[in-house]
């Protein structure tokens, strides 16, 4: 890729005339790409050309939270926004304008598109990784491991007693795409052995009718007993047609899964307003959008979690 005020020549970019600003064609497809049907490409493909515009300043997004839990299990849960971990150059404003974003508050919003992205933090905690996904347009983007991914819902269950917490862990669990060896050492390393053996336990009752008691949330014992250990992984790649391709193997079991619960699925995490507008323009049931907060209330219900689970890693190193 040349610099983002050049030409341009990124896999997927578009097609403009040869020296045409780089800017201009990458949101010409951005238009494009908040145009798709299918909504986890949809906001993957924006995420990629968002870290299309901003790769000469060697800036690259990870996406995390909603967005890697709709991607890892088959869009089985809704999002409507991008989060993503990522530095915040001096330019990221323009940058984005350019593309066509306005911010608002926390967020950069995409307008006629209802489309959010957000920056909650600028790294990745201690030990998470990032998998990069190839996106039918020949873009790549970096989103947060599915074993990571699960790993951060089995805090939710744990520190909130979360039934959807345990719910989208559940449904992260059965996924043909989870690394079992890397989510063991995971937990290893964080020390929630004792919580993933619980959920792998209830989770295969639901599946096999013996659980019918989980209509707010299984029990979660105490976690976080062993000492804590990093070592460094080799960065992974997925197709993101192959990931769709395994929706198959995995459809049977959230199936039996989401039969097993004594009540429908809720979203309990606050959801911005801008993102809870955009989820009620296509139609979403309230109990799938869930409660709406302010972008200080959504901002602090992350820090508590995140503050749980340094806290949890501290006390396990120390032990």
């Amino acid at each position: 890729m040349t610099d983002a005020m050049g030409g341009c020549d990124s896999a997927g970019a578009g097609d403009g005339p040869p020296g045409e600003p780089e800017l201009v064609v990458l949101k010409r497809a951005l238009v494009k790409a908040a145009s798709l049907v299918e909504p986890t490409e949809r906001l993957l493909e924006v995420a990629a050309i968002i870290g299309q515009s901003l790769r000469d300043l060697r800036v690259e997004p990870v996406v995390v939270g909603g967005l890697a839990v709709a991607y890892w299990s088959d869009a089985a849960f809704l999002t409507a926004d991008i989060d993503v971990v990522m530095a915040r150059p001096a330019e990221l404003d323009d940058r984005l304008s350019a593309l066509g974003f306005t911010k608002q508050g926390r967020e950069w919003v995409l307008p006629d598109y209802e489309i959010a992205f957000e920056i909650p933090a600028e790294s990745l905690e201690l030990g998470d990784e990032a998998v990069i996904v190839t996106l039918p347009s020949g873009r790549r983007v970096r989103v947060l491991s599915l074993e990571d991914s699960l790993l951060w819902r089995l805090r939710e269950w744990v520190h909130w007693q979360s039934p959807a917490g345990f719910r989208q862990a559940s449904f992260l669990l059965v996924s043909e795409s989870l690394d079992r060896s890397r989510l063991e050492e995971r937990a290893a390393e964080e020390g929630p052995a004792a919580t993933l053996a619980e959920l792998r336990r209830v989770t295969a009752e639901i599946e096999q009718g013996r659980h019918t008691r989980v209509g707010s949330s299984p029990k979660s014992p105490r976690p976080w007993a062993r000492p804590a250990r990093f070592d460094q992984m080799a960065e992974r790649e997925i197709d993101f047609r192959t990931q769709m391709s395994r929706r198959d193997g995995a459809a049977v079991r959230r199936q039996r899964l989401a039969a097993g619960f004594a009540t429908p699925y809720r979203r309990e995490r606050l959801r911005s307003e801008s993102e809870a507008r955009f989820l009620r323009r296509i139609g979403t049931p309230e109990d799938l959008i869930g409660p709406v907060g302010t972008d200080d209330e959504v901002a602090d219900e992350r820090a508590a979690l995140l503050e749980f689970a340094r806290k949890r890693r501290s006390s396990a190193s120390a032990g």
